[in-house]
């Protein structure tokens, strides 16, 4: 089982589906064979980004525009894991997403990303000054 293409197919079937939590992580998880570990690892990736996903999604449309709907949900999930849940670490994330995208032809710049999640782990803001604090983005 791979936990983040897993956290990805919950957050397709929530996003793209409409399903709600629930029945999105049972669907997804009941046909996995996984650690009951892992399976709590899964669910709180997934409801961190949720909580944070008009958030995410801005910074994410912000930083990669022309980036495909599942590449940017595996960013979604890679920005929730770097600026507020940190439970994975930073080289295991880059791993991921290198192997990921080293089987695709596509234009992504790694080292952006890699940029990006560092400065969000480090407690970068993902407010900026465009974003009203106190009204929509």
């Amino acid at each position: 089982m791979d936990k983040y293409l897993v956290s990805r197919a919950i957050l397709k079937r929530i996003i793209d589906e409409n399903q709600n939590f629930a029945v999105a992580t049972k669907q997804e998880l009941d046909s996995q064979v996984a650690s009951d570990q892992e399976k709590r690892f899964i669910r709180a990736l997934v409801s961190c980004e949720l909580h944070h996903h008009l958030l995410i999604a801005y910074v994410t449309e912000r930083e990669f525009p022309n980036m495909a709907n599942g590449e940017k949900q595996l960013m979604y999930l890679a920005i929730a894991n770097a600026a507020f849940l940190h439970n994975i670490e930073h080289a295991e994330v880059m791993s991921f997403l290198k192997n990921y995208f080293s089987n695709y032809k596509n234009d992504v710049d790694l080292e952006h990303i890699d940029s990006l999640l560092k400065r969000y782990m480090n407690g970068e803001d993902l407010i900026t000054e465009e974003i009203d604090r106190h009204g929509e983005l």
